[in-house]
C-alpha cells in the first residue's frame, strides 16, 4: 500500500499517527511525509522565532528516519498562515497522484489550531478519489467544559 501522512508543521504527524506509520512499514507499506509549512516556527502573539527551519527540518529528518518514512515534502506555506486554497488543494493532489496514494492521514476536523483545520480541509479536497482518510488528534487535546 502507498501511505501519506499529511500535517501542517513539523512534529504533528510524528504526535498524530507516528505509532501507525512504523506498523505500516513493517506491513511493507510506502510512507510518504508531507508538511504543509517549509518556514521556521513562530509565536503567533510575540512573532518570535521558537524553532529556525534548518532545526525544524533536522528534527523532520530525524523522525522520518525513526518511523521509516521513504519520502519528505514540504509544501511552502507560512507557519500560522497554511491556506485552504487552489494552490494548496493543487499541490497537495499531485503528490498523491504522483504516488498513487492508498491512504492517507490527517489532522481532524475539530483540531482548534488554524493551520491544521486549513490542512483538514486541503486534504479532505485534494484526497476526494482516496478511498481510505483516517484523521489523528493532535496532543494536547485543549478541554473544552461549558457550564450552564
Amino acid at each position: 500500500m502507498n501511505i501519506m501522512a499529511i500535517g501542517a508543521h513539523p512534529d504533528d504527524i510524528e504526535f498524530g499517527c507516528g505509532g501507525t506509520l512504523i506498523n505500516h512499514k513493517e506491513f511493507g507499506d510506502k510512507v510518504i511525509y508531507v508538511c504543509m509549512t517549509d518556514t521556521e516556527s513562530v509565536d503567533a502573539t510575540k512573532g518570535k522565532v521558537i524553532r529556525s527551519e534548518s532545526e525544524l527540518k533536522s528534527e523532520t529528518q530525524c523522525a522520518a528516519d525513526v518511523l521509516g518514512v521513504d519520502n519528505i515534502f514540504y509544501l511552502p506555506f507560512k507557519d500560522l498562515h497554511v491556506p485552504f486554497s487552489f494552490d494548496s488543494v493543487s499541490r497537495l493532489e499531485t503528490l498523491i497522484k504522483q504516488y498513487q496514494i492508498d491512504t492517507i492521514y490527517t489532522h481532524w476536523s475539530g483540531d482548534s489550531n488554524q493551520d491544521h483545520i486549513s490542512t483538514f480541509k486541503t486534504t479532505m479536497a485534494a484526497a476526494r478519489y482516496v478511498k481510505n482518510i483516517y484523521c489523528y488528534e493532535q496532543i494536547p487535546i485543549p478541554d473544552i467544559q461549558i457550564i450552564l
